[in-house]
């Protein structure tokens, strides 16, 4: 039996942002080295951003590569894939 460990995003509150959301789905359906080997960062930042301790004062970098690489769905009216942001 294959059991899903779920990634605690507590502190990000109520209702984490989509890329962390994103980023700890593909965590739980490989690890924190495969996910940031996927997204190009280390395990390390993984683990930082999924506990909310990254120590930057902003996420945007990180967010913007999380969304590109997680972020991208196959648009069945445009017959493309896309980014959440193009889904309209």
């Amino acid at each position: 039996m294959n059991h899903v460990a779920r990634v605690d995003l507590s502190a990000w509150g109520e209702q984490p942002p989509l890329w962390v959301s994103l980023l700890a789905r593909e965590v739980e359906q490989s690890n924190r080295t495969r996910a940031g080997e996927r997204v190009g960062v280390s395990r390390t930042a993984v683990t930082l951003l999924l506990q909310n301790r990254y120590p930057s004062p902003s996420t945007e970098r990180m967010e913007r590569r999380v969304m590109d690489v997680l972020g991208r769905i196959e648009c069945v009216a445009l017959g493309e894939v896309i980014t959440a942001d193009q889904c309209q």
